[in-house]
């Protein structure tokens, strides 16, 4: 998630908030419209690199043409600021395409670790989208559909910080406990995402959040006991976490969280 991302977070979170209004919604539309369509951009660029010669994606690329067309459309949409519903139809149909496109990638991402990590960022940025198109909605399977692809955000995330700490304390004496940490964080999210599968009560649903909540906050205790040279090298993967906790949060009836992590150099 690159920087300009992180200025996404905080539009879409203003349209999901109660007082979010008409122009703050169609603002964390158009933001995340454009940040997926750069994302889907430099999966098309790493598509022509992979394989002994460029045929070997181009079926691949033909298909993300659609998708990107399909975006562009939706884009329009905003622009114009349709009714919610005329998004969804606009959404949902570029939504399935992805979802097909991501499903034949699967023999590529196997031997092609540049696609594959453009393939995720892709995914985020458009889990990103639907979660702005729910907000400020009152229909609840919309929202709840909202908060699950947001929790596979989280888990993503969570990997790829993971493996950084895994990097940094390397044969330090400190690293089990982080392994530790990072195991129950990863349980919680598995225990949250089950409730949200199996139609939790609301009661229930934020039950689990705040768990899961909590069991990140110990890695962010341990994160914020580090000295400064240690921060500078995980400032960004927390504070990229952390503002998805902090988006998420209203959506489970959580008013009350502390300020988000900072997730630039500022």
């Amino acid at each position: 998630m690159g920087l300009s991302h992180l200025g996404i977070l905080f539009v879409i979170a203003a349209g999901l908030g109660q007082g979010g209004g008409q122009n703050d919604y169609y603002a964390g539309l158009t933001a995340a419209g454009r940040e997926l369509s750069t994302k889907l951009d430099l999966f098309q660029q790493s598509l022509v690199t992979i394989g002994p010669s460029p045929s070997v994606g181009r079926g691949i690329y033909q298909q993300s043409n659609g998708i990107m067309y399909d975006l562009i459309y939706f884009q329009q949409q905003v622009k114009r600021q349709v009714s919610r519903d005329d998004l969804y139809i606009a959404y949902d149909k570029m939504d399935g395409k992805l979802e097909t496109l991501l499903g034949d990638l699967k023999a590529f991402e196997k031997w092609d670790p540049a696609l594959r990590m453009m393939a995720k960022q892709v995914i985020s940025a458009n889990h990103d989208v639907q979660f702005a198109l729910a907000g400020g909605g009152d229909n609840a399977p919309r929202k709840g559909q909202a908060a699950y692809r947001q929790t596979l955000v989280i888990l993503d995330r969570v990997g790829n910080l993971e493996n950084l700490v895994r990097f940094v304390f390397d044969e330090q004496a400190s690293l089990p406990a982080w392994n530790a940490e990072f195991k129950a964080l990863r349980q919680s999210i598995a225990d949250l995402q089950s409730a949200q599968k199996n139609k939790a009560s609301k009661d229930e649903a934020k039950a689990k959040f705040q768990q899961t909540d909590q069991a990140w906050e110990k890695l962010v205790t341990r994160f914020k006991a580090l000295n400064e040279d240690q921060q500078l090298l995980l400032r960004l993967g927390f504070g990229q976490v952390d503002q998805i906790f902090a988006r998420l949060a209203p959506l489970f009836g959580i008013d009350n969280r502390r300020a988000p992590l900072k997730a630039d150099f500022s």
